[in-house]
């Protein structure tokens, strides 16, 4: 079964939120996907050039649908 990832979900992971990392370590047997407009509210929202290379290393994580 494949799971989409909420932004929300996202973001949290992003910020280092425990509760949000332990959930998805958690889960790491899971297959996630990210939805492509989740993924570009992120990517929006970079304010520079490392945020960007953060982010798109992230999602590279995921399979974006």
């Amino acid at each position: 079964m494949i799971a989409l990832l909420d932004t929300d979900v996202l973001i949290d992971c992003l910020r280092g939120t425990p509760a949000a990392r332990s959930w998805l370590s958690s889960n790491a047997a899971q297959s996630f996907q990210v939805p492509g407009i989740a993924a570009m509210e992120l990517l929006m929202g970079c304010n520079n050039q490392a945020d960007l290379e953060r982010i798109q290393q992230f999602l590279s994580t995921f399979s974006i649908t």
